[in-house]
């Protein structure tokens, strides 16, 4: 903290404007901690995504479904915290320590009283929110359970946002990245216990019971929440107790001051207007995604949640950008103030580029359309425990699809990827043996708008409007069958003159197969 303060001292009073390796290095020296602070913030709503994944398509859905109003409220938060950090970073860079002390009072005034108030709105509008968005109603009571308990950690989250900003405004980055970094350690810890019920875990060879709630999406909402709240108490700490410019103390307590209040307001209000457009559309987005049905929620939650890691390196950039031209417009350093704001905007143009041009491992697709068989298991289990034989429709490998968009030479290792993350990572049993029904993909295109189904909205499926694609999925089903022939069957549903067999014929020869491996299994036993 000393070097990085000596260090800004110095350039603030270096006469001149300093080189471009001063600057720079001053804006990465910054920038990482930030950089990393926010990865740990986006991490819980990874670690959330992860941990509820695992109760299936829907419980992802009520999660997702109701993220974009929670950014709205995140975007006023912020807007809150660069209106009062700022004003901390010019009376630190002005030499005002005492100024920025009332600042940093009066943001915890405003942080108790808005957040209440923010908190008061959150929990009102959960009730009505899921239907306004079209969800579905078996999603419903989930999602506003979800964002009803977020709504009530509210204030919390506007703490932690407040006093992350006026600590690194204050030239301490590293401190709101370790208790960040805390936030996901009780988040993971919390989840654990309150998302699951009690079960036996295995752990190095070591059997247990583990207690836990059962609460499933309400247990992950009430986990996030208890960790907010337990870092902005910790944050609290850190502005009573760290020594520090901006360390606080009860007995020199300072009041609402109109010019500060004003000054907020005017730093504050551009932020807000930006981020309620930008969320405002990302909750029409998911209104006319959460038409489309469930599984489309929460495969468009688990993709926006992927993507949100490419912007993390440029909202990092971005914090310390805010700190060092906030201390240079301070001391009245106005050419420096324009160095350090050039310099992170090309960064951040930079960064945003590479972002942009990063692209989702195509497999990662396969995810969200595992969710409802990863929700099956406990039932198949059951079933399998009372001897009974299970047959099930587009099972594991009807994530084909994915690995039909990859160049040939990659199936091998996309269908090892799949059953990998199937198998072994998602807990879905194996099937013992598959049955493929081949039609000619051209016969299957040709029917494309026939027996829809009614969520499909008049509309074919889009896979099933691509005629290469189904004939590129017709190719992998035979070439993994090929690799495993005592595993797999297939079926050719087209008769020899081109048209299509029968449903009746086509049951038979399914039922044939299954009673000849039904007639081998009991032999064997």
């Amino acid at each position: 903290m000393s070097g990085k303060k000596d260090r800004f001292t110095a350039l603030l009073s270096q006469e001149g404007t300093p080189g471009f390796g001063l600057t720079l290095s001053a804006v990465l020296l910054l920038a990482w901690p930030a950089i990393v602070e926010q990865i740990m913030i986006t991490l819980v709503q990874y670690v959330d995504t992860a941990m509820v994944g695992s109760l299936g398509s829907q419980a992802t859905a009520a999660v997702g479904l109701t993220s974009s109003t929670t950014w709205l409220f995140n975007g006023f938060f912020a807007a809150a915290a660069i209106g009062f950090s700022v004003q901390v970073a010019q009376h630190l860079g002005a030499g005002r320590q005492e100024d920025a002390q009332k600042v940093v009072w009066q943001s915890l005034r405003f942080t108790v009283l808005f957040g209440l108030f923010m908190g008061a709105i959150g929990f009102a509008l959960s009730f009505p929110l899921p239907a306004l968005l079209g969800a579905d109603p078996a999603v419903r009571g989930d999602a506003s359970l979800y964002f009803r308990i977020m709504a009530c950690a509210m204030p919390f989250t506007l703490g932690t946002n407040m006093f992350s900003a006026v600590i690194r405004c204050a030239g301490d980055t590293k401190t709101p990245m370790v208790l960040n970094l805390l936030i996901n350690v009780f988040n993971v810890i919390l989840n654990t216990l309150f998302i699951y019920e009690t079960r036996p875990v295995e752990v190095l060879g070591l059997r247990f019971t583990m207690w836990g709630a059962g609460w499933g999406v309400g247990g992950a909402a009430f986990a996030s929440g208890l960790s907010t709240a337990l870092v902005c108490l910790l944050f609290l700490t850190v502005l009573f107790r760290k020594k520090s410019p901006i360390r606080i103390s009860l007995k020199q307590r300072y009041k609402f001051e109109r010019g500060c209040l004003l000054a907020a307001w005017r730093l504050g209000l551009p932020a807000a207007l930006e981020r309620s457009i930008m969320c405002l559309a990302q909750i029409v987005i998911t209104a006319i995604i959460t038409g489309i049905g469930t599984v489309a929620v929460a495969s468009n939650h688990l993709a926006v949640t992927a993507e949100s890691i490419s912007y993390l390196p440029a909202s990092g950039v971005a914090v310390a950008g805010t700190t060092l031209v906030g201390q240079a417009m301070g001391a009245g350093r106005k050419d420096l103030a324009q160095r350090f704001a050039r310099m992170v905007s090309w960064m951040g143009v930079g960064i945003m580029t590479l972002g942009g041009v990063y692209d989702l491992p195509m497999e990662y697709s396969m995810l969200p359309y595992a969710l409802d068989r990863q929700q099956a298991q406990p039932q198949i289990a059951q079933w399998l425990r009372d001897g009974k034989w299970v047959i099930l429709d587009r099972y594991t490998y009807s994530n084909v699809f994915s690995v039909a968009k990859c160049p040939r030479p990659q199936w091998n290792e996309k269908i090892k990827f799949m059953e990998e993350l199937e198998f072994n990572q998602m807990g879905i049993r194996r099937p013992d043996y598959n049955i493929y029904l081949y039609l000619d993909p051209v016969v299957s295109y040709n029917m494309r708008n026939t027996g829809l189904k009614p969520y499909q909205n008049g509309r074919p499926d889009i896979h099933e409007s691509n005629l290469k694609l189904l004939q590129t999925v017709a190719d992998v089903y035979k070439h993994i069958a090929a690799n495993a022939p005592t595993q797999w069957t297939i079926i050719d549903e087209m008769r020899p003159d081109g048209s299509r067999m029968g449903i009746n014929a086509v049951f038979n020869r399914v039922r044939m197969i299954i009673d000849r491996i039904i007639d081998q299994t009991r032999t064997r036993k």
